[in-house]
């Protein structure tokens, strides 16, 4: 169990109360402020409050994005349930705050414009929740990856089996070493342990963050940051016992254990180890052939007369002078000679008996249909970022 009573060592760091700021708490009790006036503020201050958030993307729609690793599903439910948890606990403060008998209804607002922001859930939550998939990522995500690189490999050599069998091998695996005792505990143990040093420190991060709103060396603010200090640690234990229940949410759905194997690439899911190797190909054929190749291309076209001269700059690219017909056709070449490259490495990693992909719902070995949509969006990618490499200066 957490130890909430320590916040009230809030005054050890802060002594700033004085017999004089504590009359501003003993006037008259003002009007019920309307919680759906607070609801409003942590509503509006949605966008801030979950930017850190954003890096979970779900499944593209369009293959133009060449960001292939975002199917996710197991961290998509971990982000969820900590909003969901934030939003719970925003609309409990601002209740507490609604019935406080101290200060007024514009200082309660400021109060909770500036808390409801990125303070409501970095501190602790998003460090809880990036704790969360930092341990799942490395003590149960490589188990079941592990786990089904070697099924893959057992079926590869049986041709009496499936690969569909892999729905029912990959859930009942990553099931098992979530709920298994050494994971709940290990991450118990974490979690309190974060909470613990989070709990020390709790009042020079919050009001490192909140100064800049207001004096917090004032009150009524004083008594709004211990009562947001106090609301936080009487949450603990359920934020901790939610952590947990996410572990057995996360096993019992299908859809989120099969993410632990695998990702998606250009809108397409892949067997992790794969989708890894194609986006490495892609990425690295994309830089070598945009900044090597494209500087020797300009170099030998103004040498030959092609164009007039180019300038190098690590921030604004290549600018060139005086094209000409001939350099087109001369760029035309370098691209297609590009892309004939790229398409050979994406074909020979594609073409391995490893490569694994889910297509409408089924587990196949890559077929020449995928490889042709992957191969076509691959080299379209690459033709764009050396066209902008020119474009952008010219």
């Amino acid at each position: 169990m957490i130890n909430s009573s320590t916040t009230s060592a809030l005054y050890k760091y802060c002594d700033l109360e004085t017999e004089k700021e504590k009359a501003v708490c003993d006037l008259p009790k003002p009007n019920n402020v309307d919680m759906d006036a607070l609801l409003d503020i942590i509503s509006v201050n949605s966008y801030v409050r979950y930017a850190n958030y954003r890096y979970i993307v779900k499944q593209k729609s369009s293959l133009d994005d060449i960001n292939p690793i975002n199917n996710k599903k197991w961290k998509e439910r971990i982000n969820d349930e900590f909003k969901s948890i934030i939003e719970s606990s925003l609309t409990l403060f601002a209740s507490k705050l609604n019935k406080l008998n101290c200060g007024s209804w514009g200082e309660k607002k400021e109060f909770l414009a500036a808390i409801s922001g990125e303070v409501s859930s970095n501190y602790p939550f998003k460090i809880i929740n990036d704790l969360i998939i930092d341990i799942i990522d490395k003590k149960i995500a490589n188990v079941v990856l592990s786990h089904a690189e070697k099924t893959i490999e057992d079926i590869i050599n049986n041709s009496c089996r499936s690969y569909d069998e892999l729905y029912k091998i990959i859930p009942q695996k990553a099931g098992e070493t979530l709920i298994k005792e050494d994971s709940r505990l290990g991450l118990i143990n974490n979690i309190a342990h974060k909470i613990s040093e989070f709990h020390k420190k709790q009042y020079r991060y919050i009001e490192k963050k909140l100064k800049r709103y207001f004096n917090i060396a004032k009150m009524p603010f004083i008594t709004y940051i211990e009562l947001y200090l106090n609301h936080l640690a009487e949450n603990y234990d359920s934020m901790l016992m939610k952590s947990i229940e996410l572990l057995y949410s996360i096993g019992s759905d299908n859809e989120c254990c099969m993410s632990f194997a695998f990702d998606t690439f250009l809108g397409k899911m892949m067997v992790h180890n794969k989708a890894q190797k194609i986006h490495d190909i892609v990425l690295s054929s994309t830089s070598y052939y945009t900044s090597f190749e494209l500087k020797k291309l300009l170099r030998d076209s103004v040498s030959s007369g092609k164009i007039k001269s180019f300038d190098i700059s690590i921030v604004r690219g290549y600018r060139l002078h005086g094209i000409t017909q001939e350099y087109c056709k001369a760029f035309r070449r370098f691209i297609e000679r590009s892309q004939k490259n790229l398409e050979v490495r994406i074909i020979e990693c594609l073409t391995r008996k490893d490569t694994i992909i889910i297509d409408n719902g089924t587990i196949i070995a890559c077929d020449k249909k995928f490889m042709e949509e992957i191969v076509s969006y691959s080299i379209k990618h690459l033709e764009e970022k050396i066209i902008s490499s020119i474009r952008q200066n010219i």
